[in-house]
């Protein structure tokens, strides 16, 4: 079982610009089928994270969303300062963080070096490892197995989340 932030973590991840459009992030989201893209300034380094949600704020405070007139950037609407992780991190402090700061991705750093992401998905997939792991052999779900292990602890968790 996975027990690290770099265990699970997405390690090929897309940034984006500051200055990028809203339009040109939401693309690149769709293109990509993922909801966070860090944002990075002119050096690389790290300023904001901009989420899918961010982008559809970004819409419903602009009706016709992109006009010649106006056409939002990220930098308007990214989420900053971002909240950071190490990729030593264990999976129940990733959990509990984003528990307490009510996010669903943490942005991995190293040396002020972007090295990856984690999201609610990646635990998700987490913890579907370790529910994969307490079967037996024909398939159903060993009693004991998850009598003594932390999956009822893991499932509130993410129950009390909203995730």
């Amino acid at each position: 079982m996975e027990n690290l932030t770099a265990d699970i973590m997405t390690k090929d991840i897309s940034t984006v610009h500051w200055s990028d459009t809203l339009e040109f992030a939401s693309q690149k989201m769709h293109r990509l089928n993922i909801r966070h893209l860090p944002v990075v300034d002119d050096q690389g380094l790290l300023l904001g994270l901009l989420s899918e949600r961010d982008v559809q704020r970004g819409r419903s405070a602009h009706t016709d969303f992109v006009t010649p007139e106006f056409n939002p950037i990220v930098r308007d609407y990214m989420t900053a300062p971002v909240e950071q992780i190490t990729s030593d991190a264990s999976l129940q402090e990733v959990a509990h963080r984003m528990m307490a700061f009510k996010i669903s991705a943490f942005v991995v750093v190293e040396n002020e070096e972007i090295v990856g992401i984690v999201t609610s998905d990646d635990l998700l997939r987490a913890l579907i490892s370790l529910l994969d792991h307490t079967q037996n052999p024909d398939g159903f779900e060993d009693d004991r197995l998850s009598y003594y292990s932390p999956i009822g602890e893991i499932a509130n968790f993410f129950s009390q989340a909203g995730i």
